[in-house]
């Protein structure tokens, strides 16, 4: 599969923004207005990870991943009662789950924190100036779908050094390929 590019992470932005406005509004007809937040949160969480987990070209892990996650999640419906610190943690295993999954150096990692920062402060001006959980969602993961331009490495100079090491071995591959068609041709 091919990276995740920015328009898919819009377009993954707009569905769960439609979804969850729904869930929420449906929702809140039955049960209380934190709860339905709540729910809603650990719904998104689920959904978009489970996303991050299908695109992930990573083959390892992801049953433990979506495990730790569940409890994770389970614990902090149980002994965390507030909306803000479940949105939170929630938003920190996206982080993390996505620097696992998705980038090979701490300081992509770190861009990649810094961008969640930066979601949870747009999703919070959009609810307080617009009281709508739909926008809100709309804006947290749009500006999450930036992730699609950090790089998954930003250590340049180990990837040049990795590039090197490789074109040598193949270089020393390549030579003694010929050396070997050679013995084999002239005993001939």
């Amino acid at each position: 599969m091919k990276k995740i590019s920015f328009l898919e992470g819009t377009l993954v932005a707009l569905v769960l923004s439609i979804g969850i406005t729904l869930f929420f509004n449906l929702s809140q007809l039955m049960v209380p207005v934190d709860l339905s937040l709540c729910l809603s949160i650990v719904i998104l969480s689920g959904v978009y990870l489970s996303y991050l987990l299908y695109r992930s070209q990573e083959k390892v892990g992801k049953v433990t991943t979506v495990t730790i996650w569940s409890l994770l999640s389970l614990a902090t419906w149980v002994f965390i009662p507030s909306i803000l610190l479940t949105l939170f943690v929630h938003a920190i295993l996206i982080s993390i789950i996505r620097s696992l999954y998705y980038y090979q150096s701490v300081l992509s990692a770190l861009f990649d924190l810094l961008l969640t920062g930066l979601s949870l402060s747009i999703a919070f001006w959009a609810i307080t100036e617009t009281q709508s959980v739909g926008i809100s969602t709309w804006c947290f993961f749009l500006t999450q779908a930036l992730f699609s331009i950090i790089p998954t490495s930003l250590n340049s100079k180990k990837n040049s050094s990795d590039k090197l090491n490789s074109n040598n071995r193949f270089e020393h591959a390549y030579h003694a390929a010929q050396l070997a068609i050679k013995k084999l041709s002239s005993s001939n």
